[in-house]
């Protein structure tokens, strides 16, 4: 039997390579379907428990992706990311490039997905204390008093954050 490689050589003779494990597929597809999922819902208020359930669910795929950007395989590591401005500077301003290869994360998919961590996190977080306040309902429940019920800004920072994120 055929042993499968994580490199194939096309017909032109150029080595591709998919570094990719099945984790980060599936995450990445995850992380597509709730968000859009969770966005659409927005709009319905009959349909905020649903809104709330795949909103947690982004929030436990970003969470695994966070272990996982710890002690994932080599490219998946944050540590493997390429924070350094001049490399970024270089990939934005000579985009048809082909001077310099990237075997995992570019310099600008790094910065992205580090702010794409960081945005739905606080959309995560601002939603559920939004929900917590207004709706009387899940861990920031306690919150819910004359005082903040009529605050709007949780719901405010909720949505600024999602549209940032889309």
């Amino acid at each position: 039997m055929k042993e499968l490689s994580k490199y194939q050589t096309t017909e032109d003779g150029m080595t591709k390579s998919y570094i990719w494990p099945l984790f980060n597929r599936v995450s990445h597809v995850l992380l597509i379907i709730f968000f859009i999922t969770c966005y659409i819902l927005g709009d319905f208020d009959e349909l905020l428990s649903y809104h709330v359930a795949f909103g947690l669910a982004l929030g436990v795929v970003i969470f695994f992706r966070i272990i996982w950007g710890y002690m994932g395989p080599k490219h998946s590591q944050f540590k493997d990311f390429n924070f350094d401005l001049g490399d970024l500077k270089e990939y934005l301003l000579n985009p048809l490039s082909k001077t310099k290869v990237y075997l995992g994360h570019n310099p600008a998919s790094s910065y992205a997905i580090v702010a794409m961590i960081l945005l739905a996190f606080l959309s995560i977080v601002s939603g559920l204390l939004a929900y917590g306040i207004e709706e009387n309902h899940g861990i920031f429940s306690s919150l819910h008093s004359d005082y903040f019920k009529k605050m709007e800004l949780f719901e405010e920072l909720h949505e600024f954050f999602s549209n940032l994120f889309l």
